[in-house]
């Protein structure tokens, strides 16, 4: 029977836990994260990532105590050798005796082979942290305690910059050696669920707090150039070609505001309207959460909006502040949110909970249906040339996930692969394993990447599908260490890599499903 800890409390949000005598593990009434409680006096480990809010992101929850291997000296004697971390502020001077226990939201740095996160450690606090794994030992440093409502925290990596969110702070570090570069402050936290609302652009940094403001600094002093009150508070920040942008209201209108980033004045103000066949004298407005999507160069974008007959998808010049087309489609299309995949000449999207996928050609504005099939939910999920790959969940009799490979002009299904894993990482914030298992898929250059996760016994397997025929090119299995329970994150994926975090970060070849790095 665990014995549990004098103080309980939840550590993903600070919130006391209320166990009973016998229980080993809790969720949090709170923010509802699983915990569990170690066996000795060590603080509750997070076993799934919170679930507060559906807009929060899913935290990369680790479960259980880093334990090394036990060494038996020549006289007999045991010696556990932890993983002792040195932290002072946001410096790499040395403060002996501090254990990570896990670490969550690990994300990797563009175009490297750095991860950025937050360590739980042994001391009770939480850190963001810098691992390259050029370096023999990946470690670089930890940063300041954020505090028990660290979940908080955004991240932005720019040039040699770290730059951080938390409460009113935000201060940038050096990326290499973590040492302080200039610190300031915010009208307000920013929003907990807007991943988007700190960005860097032109030697600026942006940020849109929840109070309705958006700043912009100066990325090298820190020091505020501007600052834009708005009438509501946007979910999301973008950033075009020739400046930040946000959906706000004016004069009672959803309108699309992009701002001079020299000044802060506004450049454009972007109204759509889309036809209205039900009420012909009230024309359709865009909505302040309907869906909008930079294109790749960010000098256009699209938005998808509509409740009435009919919905409509529309190109925009961001620059310009004009309407490229307008595409009208059914409004089941667009009333809810739309899971899309953006390839070069195409955008695929799929409403939530249909069994609809379409397709946009991006150049001329036409659409079309490429799958619909209402005992399934698709949503795409990989495209190369005339093939787009979907993932479909079947809704009728038993549940099972399927992959197809549609021929994108016809419609016609090329082929049908059924992983042996019974769940998606999409649909599942669940990181604890079973012997049902878990997969993902991932387009390269040679094919498409499956990998799948089992327990019982714990092991990842990765194969390659022929994206024309959807044959199995062979699989390599990985088998982690033995833990008593097997967690599992996708963290991103590299050329031909997959960054994983499993009570520590793995990273395995796409191709031969052998480790590449590990820390600890």
């Amino acid at each position: 029977m665990a014995q549990k800890p004098q103080s309980l409390v939840c550590p993903s949000c600070g919130a006391p836990l209320k166990v009973k005598t016998d229980e080993t593990r809790v969720e949090c009434q709170y923010c509802h994260a699983t915990v569990e409680l170690p066996e000795d006096e060590r603080p509750p480990i997070i076993l799934t990532a919170p679930t507060v809010d559906y807009h929060y992101p899913k935290n990369r929850a680790r479960n259980i105590v880093l334990i090394l291997t036990l060494i038996t000296l020549i006289a007999g004697a045991a010696i556990v050798l932890p993983i002792v971390l040195f932290a002072s502020g946001a410096k790499s001077s040395t403060v002996p005796g501090v254990k990570i226990y896990s670490i969550v939201n690990a994300r990797l740095v563009p175009d490297t082979n750095e991860l950025l996160g937050i360590t739980y450690n042994s001391d009770e606090s939480r850190r963001p942290v810098m691992l390259d794994f050029n370096q023999e030992n990946p470690l670089r440093w930890q940063g300041d305690n954020l505090g028990d409502e660290s979940y908080q925290a955004k991240f932005l990596v720019v040039g040699k910059q770290f730059i951080t969110a938390m409460d009113t702070r935000l201060y940038a570090v050096n990326r290499v050696d973590g040492e302080n570069l200039w610190e300031t402050s915010l009208s307000d936290q920013l929003p907990v669920g807007c991943e988007t609302c700190l960005q860097s652009s032109d030697l600026k940094v942006y940020a849109l707090t929840q109070i309705g403001r958006l700043h912009a600094y100066d990325l090298a002093t820190g020091k505020q150039l501007w600052s834009v009150g708005l009438t509501t508070t946007p979910r999301n920040l973008y950033l075009f070609s020739n400046g930040p942008a946000v959906v706000d209201e004016v004069e009672g209108v959803p309108t699309i505001l992009i701002f001079d980033p020299a000044n802060g004045q506004i450049l454009q103000q972007i109204a759509p309207l889309c036809p209205n066949n039900i009420f012909q004298d009230d024309p359709q407005e865009f909505g302040l959460y309907s869906t909008l999507w930079p294109a790749a160069d960010n000098s256009y974008f699209y938005v998808a909006y509509g409740f009435w007959e009919p919905g409509c998808l529309e190109k925009w010049d961001a620059v310009k502040g004009q309407r490229v087309y307008q595409t009208l489609l059914p409004e089941d299309l667009v009333r809810n949110e739309l899971l899309h995949l953006v390839v070069e000449d195409a955008i695929y999207f799929s409403p939530t909970m249909s069994g609809q996928t379409w397709m946009l050609e991006t150049g001329s504005g036409d659409a079309r249906a490429v799958t619909s099939d209402k005992d399934y939910y698709t949503r795409p999920v990989a495209a190369r040339g005339e093939v787009v790959v979907i993932e479909a969940k079947r809704n009728r009799g038993s549940t099972r996930y399927e992959l197809w490979g549609i021929d994108r002009r016809s419609g016609d299904r090329l082929w049908q692969f059924i992983p042996q894993a019974e769940d998606s990482f999409f649909d599942t914030a669940n990181s604890i394993m079973d012997e049902g298992g878990i997969f993902a898929v991932h387009a390269t250059d040679n094919g498409l990447s499956l990998l799948q996760a089992f327990d019982d016994p714990a092991r990842i397997t990765l194969e390659r599908l022929d994206f024309q025929t959807g044959v199995s090119q062979g699989q390599f299995s990985y088998l982690p260490e033995e833990s008593s329970i097997f967690s599992l994150q996708v963290i991103g994926w590299r050329a031909d890599q997959v960054w994983l975090d499993s009570d520590g970060i793995l990273v395995l070849d796409l191709s031969s499903g052998v480790l590449v790095h590990s820390w600890p």
